[in-house]
């Protein structure tokens, strides 16, 4: 609930009440969305968290279960289990955003103001009446927000503190194999399910 690296800015009452549509959604890799088969698991379950920031300005997240098939994707899931993978970016679609430097509300890129597409990022620096200069960060805050997806990812996140919170391997162990004994599987069913934020 606070404005990411994208300058993408997603309110508290936003999240409360669109984190259930990542339940039953694809985990990709990089967000590569694009072909539903090329997902690599499934999120199982979504957990709303409403903490509070060391400032005391509020902190409201989501914790999602994913569950990523070690058996057909044995080097996906080596890479998790070895930690090599442990960074998550959500995927969501946006009824409309709201230009945090003039206030213009846009539902498609056609309606967005000067600011968005050139200046996203920035400050702007205003005079008030009293002749102080004020300056504000330019960022859109995303309304309407409904998951699509989560992807696992091996570059930074547009969030820094996305990480997993534990991986379970117990999918892998039950099947009595390691995972060197999974990549060179084939064919069969298993899943270990990974835990991110």
């Amino acid at each position: 609930s606070r404005t990411n690296d994208n300058y993408d800015d997603f309110p508290a009452e936003e999240i409360k009440q669109a984190y259930r549509t990542f339940v039953g959604k694809p985990v990709f890799v990089n967000h590569h969305n694009d072909d539903h088969r090329r997902a690599r698991g499934v999120i199982i379950d979504a957990a709303l968290h409403e903490d509070h920031n060391p400032d005391g300005s509020p902190d409201t997240w989501v914790e999602v279960l994913m569950e990523v098939d070690a058996v057909k994707f044995p080097m996906l899931a080596k890479a998790i289990l070895a930690g090599h993978i442990d960074r998550t970016s959500m995927g969501t679609d946006v009824k409309y955003s709201i230009c945090t430097a003039c206030g213009n509300r846009a539902s498609t890129p056609l309606e967005y103001c000067a600011h968005i597409p050139r200046m996203k990022g920035q400050r702007l620096y205003r005079m008030t009446a009293s002749g102080q200069k004020v300056g504000v960060l330019i960022a859109e805050t995303c309304y309407g927000l409904r998951f699509f997806e989560n992807s696992l990812l091996v570059e930074d996140p547009a969030d820094p503190t996305a990480y997993f919170l534990g991986v379970d391997d117990s999918g892998v162990k039950s099947m009595g194999m390691s995972m060197t004994a999974v990549i060179e599987h084939e064919g069969e069913s298993s899943a270990g399910p990974v835990v991110n934020r």
